[in-house]
């Protein structure tokens, strides 16, 4: 593992603060560690947005940021993919019908934030994003920047701009820089960082650019040490929208087939 260290935060700049011990054994963290736990603490809050090509080890960079803040900050996950609970612990599944009710949570923990403070309002509100790692597969069927208008993807966008008043992290992934619409969002990126795997070692690595520092640094995950946390052939859905909208034009398409043979037979004579 190579790459920068953060001493101290930037002022103001959320971060989370990692268990001072390990709280499982009680023990004091080990050398190797603590040097995890510098290395990611640029990552416990922003938006990562992650990019290479099938089977390049997104997936499994997602699951292993997961894992990670869980172990060292104690951070909640929440992911719109299969992890596996017996291996990787508790988290929770983030499907897309709930995000409009997880944006809705916000009306009322904005009222109560005035009456009993930020923190105790988000988790009096039961916010899934407050100082969580939102782990985000497959970001193109959604976001996909030929629909960068519907509904679900101006609402998944405003929420990444917002990460910092989650003081979360966002880390999404895609196939592809270019297949999404970032429009909304590209300023609000706080980790670029692109990967691909090495058939030869069977590992996958990883180059981060971490933005607000302008710096870089490396990350190398050997592909059987980590596949027991998620499914890698987990079954993906096309965008919903998308899908209805086609079977809606494939419907009317075929209706108006139907009217133009009834009036061409009720022509005939």
């Amino acid at each position: 593992m190579v790459g920068i260290y953060l001493e101290k935060p930037e002022v103001g700049f959320p971060i989370a603060e990692p268990f001072p011990t390990n709280p499982v054994t009680g023990q004091p963290w080990q050398d190797w560690e603590i040097e995890e736990i510098q290395w990611l603490l640029d990552m416990t809050r922003g938006l990562a947005l992650i990019v290479g090509d099938v089977g390049a080890g997104k997936s499994q960079l997602l699951a292993w940021i997961g894992w990670k803040l869980k172990k060292y900050f104690g951070v909640p996950v929440v992911a719109d993919f299969p992890l596996i609970t017996e291996t990787f612990g508790k988290w929770t599944y983030l499907s897309k019908a709930k995000w409009p009710d997880e944006l809705e949570k916000m009306e009322k923990i904005v009222e109560r934030a005035q009456e009993i403070g930020a923190d105790a309002a988000y988790r009096e509100g039961g916010s899934l994003f407050y100082g969580a790692a939102v782990l985000l597969d497959e970001c193109h069927k959604d976001l996909n920047k030929r629909r960068g208008g519907t509904n679900l993807a101006i609402l998944v966008t405003e929420a990444f701009t917002l990460w910092r008043h989650y003081q979360c992290l966002f880390a999404v992934a895609s196939p592809k820089w270019d297949l999404l619409e970032r429009v909304r969002f590209d300023d609000f990126i706080s980790h670029e960082i692109g990967c691909k795997f090495d058939e030869r070692t069977g590992e996958a690595e990883y180059n981060i650019y971490v933005r607000r520092f302008k710096a870089y640094k490396k990350l190398t995950l050997t592909v059987k040490d980590w596949c027991a946390l998620y499914d890698s052939k987990c079954p993906v859905a096309p965008s919903v929208q998308v899908l209805r909208s086609a079977q809606s034009a494939e419907l009317k398409h075929e209706l108006l087939k139907q009217k133009a043979r009834e009036a061409l037979k009720g022509g005939v004579t």
